[in-house]
């Protein structure tokens, strides 16, 4: 369809605004229609439009359901698309890397998550799916189904831990 543009967060939302699409709960996908396909469709048009997302939650692009895309190998045709996503378990050692976000851009902080996640969730056919994931992967999908339940990276930084300009965005052509 369209590749949408990325709403950013601002000073208010970061600290905790909830008047931003970014902090907006999702809703619940009940309807496999042609909405969902147009979704499905501007979340993988904008992701693949650059060359640093590697994940894409449907309230970085305005939409308030519950339908985010991971696609840690930047390749195509290899697009998980997660409706109604839920981590039902997160287990395995703790693991504190930088994470940094389209929806907040030229900034990166560390954040400390689990390494082994499960996950239940609806695939594009409205078919029950379960999947068991680890390291980046496991990370990169808890940061999307972050953005759907309203929360950024930043909610789940350390408090000894502070947001830190990074030029990667800049590199892959990220204004």
């Amino acid at each position: 369809m369209t590749v949408q543009k990325i709403i950013t967060a601002d000073a208010e939302t970061l600290a905790g605004s909830t008047s931003s699409v970014l902090r907006t709960k999702f809703r619940l996908v009940t309807a496999f229609d042609s909405q969902l396909e147009t979704i499905i469709s501007d979340l993988r048009e904008t992701l693949h439009s650059d060359t640093l997302s590697v994940g894409l939650a449907a309230p970085q692009i305005g939409y308030h359901e519950a339908v985010a895309i991971v696609n840690v190998a930047k390749k195509e045709g290899e697009d998980l698309v997660l409706i109604n996503p839920k981590i039902t378990s997160e287990t395995g050692s703790w693991d504190k890397k930088f994470e940094s976000c389209m929806s907040v851009p030229h900034k990166r902080g560390e954040v400390k998550r689990r390494k082994k996640i499960t996950l239940d969730f609806d695939d594009i056919d409205g078919k029950p799916q379960t999947l068991v994931a680890e390291g980046f992967l496991a990370r990169v999908i808890m940061h999307e189904v972050d953005h759907l339940n309203g929360v950024l990276f930043v909610d789940r930084m350390s408090e000894d831990s502070a947001l830190e300009d990074t030029d990667i965005f800049r590199e892959h052509g990220v204004s």
